[in-house]
């Protein structure tokens, strides 16, 4: 019986890695595109929030210039405040940590790839 030439075994090991590959980014293809729909409705609210923050700070500065009634100032610190709150907590209800599966997979692959070489 004949063992496989050099060549044959690197082919398979290069077909190997390439099919590993390929697998690898249509895993993180999918999970980058699940990730950024998961973003995207705090990254609306957040830039929501900033817009009104930044609209109160603008009425403000405009009562600060030309007096106005007590009505406009209350408007503008009601944006202003409500704005930043409103950013500040889409902030924190983002995902800070994307492709957390693509991740875990390529550590556990290299650990595999590790233990097969040694």
């Amino acid at each position: 019986m004949s063992e496989p030439s050099t060549v044959s075994v690197a082919r398979a090991a290069a077909s190997d890695i390439a099919e590993l590959l390929r697998d690898e980014l249509a895993l993180a293809s999918r999970e980058l595109r699940d990730d950024l729909a998961r973003l995207r409705p705090p990254a609306l609210a957040c830039a929501g929030g900033a817009l009104a923050a930044a609209i109160g700070a603008g009425i403000l500065l405009q009562v600060m210039a030309v007096e106005h009634p007590r009505s406009a100032r209350i408007l503008g610190w009601g944006l202003l405040v409500g704005g930043v709150a409103s950013a500040l907590f889409s902030w924190r209800a983002m995902p800070k940590r994307f492709l957390s599966r693509t991740r875990a997979q390529l550590h556990a692959d290299a650990q595999l790839a590790h233990e097969a070489i040694s």
